[in-house]
């Protein structure tokens, strides 16, 4: 009798060990059938890719005393136009020139930048704030050195087809730019003195392109000079030839 129940309890073992080996193993076939299914429909234009839409927060009090860490008046206007585009309440607030080009897609969430005491600006979240807060989306923040956790996130949003708006600060920008397309270091860069950018980035294809917001009076027309600031590759010949949405390039 012992012995036999030492043979059930042993053959149970077994059987249970085998379940949980196929199981994973189903869920791993699950997960590649699902990669490539989705792939499939991408490319074959039947699901569209999520973006990731990268701008920098709002102005900053460039004459405040030290330790101001929050956005200047004009940094809360544009963070209440910027709003207003990707929301807009009224007719007047609909996009137009020079986002005739501009498919503006719905967002699925916000990531903001977060403060601590090594970067303790809030310029970022208050950015970002009113634009989640208007399209009722979520907002994550992330830590200034938390790049490929963000990363990662960005790339799961992209392949189940959701848009992510991600709003940092400008010095930094340019690592999540080429941890993302895979460049060299230094490849990218967003100059000091520019609030009115948006790069859009096309994970799928590899492409960026930049839109200039044109929101307030003031912004400039050209976009940052791709020659110093992105590789050169197919997806930028439009930029390289001199044009970008009709207008041209800073020199």
């Amino acid at each position: 009798m012992r012995t036999q129940c030492k043979f059930v309890m042993y053959f149970t073992k077994v059987a249970w060990k085998n379940f949980l080996a196929l199981r994973n193993k189903m869920k791993l076939i699950l997960s590649i059938v699902t990669c490539c299914t989705l792939m499939r429909s991408i490319c074959a234009g039947e699901i569209n890719a999520g973006r990731v839409l990268i701008i920098r927060h709002g102005e900053k009090n460039n004459k405040a005393k030290s330790g101001d860490v929050h956005l200047s008046k004009r940094g809360e206007i544009r963070a209440d136009a910027l709003a207003r585009f990707f929301y807009p309440k009224y007719k007047h607030d609909v996009p137009t020139e020079p986002w005739h080009d501009f498919d503006l897609p719905g967002l699925g969430s916000v990531v903001a930048q977060s403060a601590d005491t090594k970067y303790a600006s809030e310029r970022k979240i208050e950015t970002a704030r009113p634009i989640a807060e208007a399209g009722g989306i979520p907002l994550t923040l992330y830590g200034p050195d938390d790049i490929d956790e963000l990363c990662d996130y960005l790339h799961e949003e992209s392949r189940f087809g959701r848009t992510t708006l991600v709003v940092w600060d400008h010095s930094s920008v340019s690592d999540i730019v080429t941890k993302l397309l895979r460049l060299d270091p230094g490849s990218v860069k967003w100059p000091m003195d520019r609030y009115d950018i948006i790069w859009d980035i096309d994970l799928v294809h590899g492409n960026l392109v930049q839109y200039c917001q044109h929101l307030l009076y003031g912004d400039l027309w050209c976009p940052l000079n791709p020659l110093q600031v992105y590789p050169v590759v197919n997806s930028l010949k439009p930029l390289l030839n001199g044009k970008q949405n009709g207008f041209p390039l800073a020199q």
